[in-house]
């Protein structure tokens, strides 16, 4: 019997061979998506995070979904989250709840302060924050420590721009405070269900 792929002018090979040919190459197509069949696990995961943020009154086009690792990530080291749209805008709206309502946002503006390498910058920050959420009747006033606002004080009345450590106490209370909402926000509904769109 005359092999299929021997270079055979024998008309029966070469039909035979044209048509192996041709069963090879749609064998090497990608299979198109069925329309009857069942959802990918990316399609299920896209479900399951557009229903949860459309309970939750989240916009499902200002946010990408987060992958599990990512997920662990916020879960371990929240400080470092902070950067994500998602964890900062759900974390922000558990500390409103809990009436912790601008802590978080107190917290990244002495961030900004500490790392800001310019005086002017920061004599002009420096007042921003303490008008803004540390004196008396502040329009987002936080509670922090009367010891540590009249140092802070001190420092942001003096002639000379404040140095950048002038929040570190500051900053330390309010990561303190912030960890330990955090321990709370990763058992919260939203976090629960969040964690559970990369399970079958």
């Amino acid at each position: 019997m005359p092999a299929l792929f021997s270079g055979s002018r024998d008309p029966v090979a070469l039909k035979k061979a044209r048509k192996e040919r041709g069963r090879l190459a749609l064998l090497s197509l990608p299979e198109a998506p069925s329309t009857h069949g069942m959802p990918s696990r990316q399609q299920i995961i896209r479900q399951k995070f557009d229903a949860l943020l459309t309970n939750h009154n989240l916009n499902t086009a200002n946010f990408d979904i987060p992958t599990a690792k990512k997920i662990e990530i916020w879960k371990k080291k929240p400080m470092s989250a902070l950067g994500d749209p998602l964890f900062a805008t759900t974390f922000k709206e558990y500390l409103f709840g809990a009436q912790n309502y601008h802590d978080l946002d107190l917290y990244r503006e002495m961030l900004a302060f500490k790392k800001n390498r310019s005086p002017d910058d920061r004599s002009r920050a420096g007042k921003h924050i303490v008008n803004m959420y540390l004196r008396n009747r502040a329009p987002l006033q936080v509670q922090v420590e009367q010891e540590i606002i009249d140092n802070i004080n001190k420092k942001i009345d003096q002639r000379k721009p404040p140095l950048p450590r002038t929040f570190d106490k500051a900053i330390e209370k309010m990561k303190e405070r912030l960890m330990h909402q955090h321990t709370i926000y990763i058992t919260s509904p939203f976090f629960v269900e969040l964690e559970g769109i990369h399970n079958n």
